[in-house]
């Protein structure tokens, strides 16, 4: 029956069959190239006699093996995102690096056993340059560059190039501390086209715990607005026991200058600033607010790669949240006077993070604790009017570990717990902004995490001005924290701070 119709087929429609043929032919023809050409971009990659070559290829999110082998839009002009925090906290850190080093490389059929994985090197391959020669003025030319750290790629690929590390490549692979915090830790315009733009608030937020005393402290350096309403809000909070904490909001106007967005240099007014300087941030404050005058000074020691790198939960016209921490752990030292009261703080532990966005009716649950050799932060952040799992990343834990003699610290695991479970308990009457209830203790669970927080105090304030109108709460808690990263158990116990939203008790449902 087949043959019969191929028959008919070409003699009733000899020229018809014949199009249809060559364009079947074709066809084959374009599928054999490109799979050819991408089983030999395969090749190349494992050739480490070759630039970017090595035995494992990291490409970026959404970019995969089948792109290489037959071509597509989504593998042109590719990058990994925040290339310089994956080698420095993930392939350099304490979680991947002693398993490349491990790890048997892929044996080949007709060749000796390889060794086992020692280096990472990053590679910008095919990138389109325009070149010119320095006083001619001829058309610049086309060319297409590629682009690596060269004792990077020697150690990846045993190729003994002529060429050195520049200063450029080695600010890439290990910053100077001003450098990279400066990097970390400055801000943020608002992107072009972002709505609710009167709505754009940044700010740096502290806190310090004193073991002696038992006292908390609170601090938010505040950016709120843009263009001629911008403002600064310094917000100061001080837990004082059994009796209500003492809160001390400023408000002073800012001029053209006052905040940088190349580096941390933050002035507001003539005595309170925030400034990294000599591997530590240097903090004042010295301004007037209905609760009393204020004057404090502070320096904190970030503890070195206990830390997040920026990355934007969430990114429309609709909505912007970028974080950053640069400190899951730091040393302080300083004092405070303010309400006739002076504080002296001697090197107690203290955190800081950094967000930025437009915070319209956003609410957020958030939570850190940290010793000297780990350091754990949580937080999502919901937005009413994106549906959940959408408004940014959902829940999330990251885990880190600090620096020893010898090894770079940096980034251990991210968790995603379905949910936080707390344990509520009503609110004393005399908290501002009269909350319906507070934490006593909250719970996360994962396939390889079990955190338990038990609830101390808890500090009360009615959100405003760049924030919606809930209730926020800031809690200390003791954390109970197992888990298992990397194949190992980090288990620890320390002490934290825990933030959520929930109504007042004059809020209409």
């Amino acid at each position: 029956m087949i043959a019969l119709l191929v028959r008919r087929m070409l003699l009733d429609r000899p020229r018809r069959t014949a199009i249809l043929l060559l364009g079947f032919g074709i066809a084959v023809g374009v599928m054999i190239t490109l799979l050819s050409i991408g089983s030999a971009i395969l090749e190349q990659a494992r050739d480490k006699d070759l630039v970017g070559g090595g035995d494992v290829v990291l490409l970026p999110e959404g970019v995969d093996v089948e792109v290489l082998k037959i071509g597509g839009a989504t593998g042109m002009f590719y990058t990994v995102d925040q290339a310089p925090s994956v080698f420095r906290q993930m392939l350099s850190g304490p979680r991947f690096a002693p398993r490349l080093a491990s790890v048997a490389a892929p044996v080949w059929p007709g060749e000796p056993p390889a060794p086992p994985l020692a280096a990472a090197s990053p590679v910008l391959a095919n990138k389109v340059l325009y070149l010119r020669k320095a006083g001619s003025a001829a058309a610049p030319r086309r060319v297409v560059a590629t682009g690596l750290v060269p004792s990077l790629d020697r150690a990846v690929s045993n190729v003994n190039m002529a060429w050195e590390d520049s200063p450029a490549d080695r600010l890439w692979m290990e910053p100077p501390v001003d450098s990279l915090y400066h990097q970390l830790d400055r801000f943020h315009r608002p992107p072009a086209g972002t709505r609710d733009a009167d709505r754009w608030a940044e700010w740096l937020y502290f806190n310090f715990a004193d073991p002696k005393t038992g006292r908390d402290v609170f601090l938010s350096y505040i950016v709120a607005g843009v263009g001629d309403s911008i403002r600064a809000q310094p917000l100061l909070q001080i837990t004082r026991g059994a009796l209500p904490p003492a809160r001390f909001a400023g408000a002073i106007p800012l001029h053209p200058g006052d905040v940088a967005y190349d580096r941390l240099d933050l002035r507001f007014g003539s005595g309170t600033h925030a400034r990294f300087e000599h591997g530590a941030w240097r903090l004042a404050l010295d301004y007037d607010t209905p609760a009393g005058h204020v004057r404090a000074a502070f320096i904190v020691e970030p503890v070195r790669d206990l830390l997040q790198p920026p990355f934007l939960i969430q990114e429309s016209d609709r909505f912007v949240s970028g974080y950053v921490v640069p400190a899951i752990r730091a040393r302080a030292n300083g004092w405070i006077e303010a309400g006739g009261e002076r504080l002296v703080l001697q090197d107690v532990p203290a955190y800081h993070d950094h967000n930025w966005g437009t915070w319209r009716d956003v609410h957020w649950d958030w939570g850190t604790a940290a010793t000297w050799d780990y350091g754990l932060f949580y937080g999502r952040v919901l937005h009413p009017e994106l549906r959940p799992g959408r408004a940014g990343a959902g829940l999330f834990v990251v885990l880190a570990a600090a620096r020893t003699a010898g090894t770079r610290g940096g980034f251990l695991a991210l968790f995603r717990p379905s949910d936080i479970y707390y344990e509520w308990k009503d609110a004393p009457p005399a908290l501002p902004g009269s909350p319906d209830r507070i934490p006593r203790s909250l719970t996360m669970r994962s396939d390889s995490l079990a955190i338990t927080a038990q609830v101390d105090d808890v500090l009360a304030s009615q959100a405003g001005g760049a924030l919606d109108a809930g209730v926020l709460l800031q809690g200390r808690a003791r954390f109970d924290v197992a888990s298992r990263a990397g194949g190992r158990p980090v288990q620890f116990t320390a002490r934290g701070f825990a933030e959520t939203f929930v109504r007042g008790r004059t809020a209409r449902p």
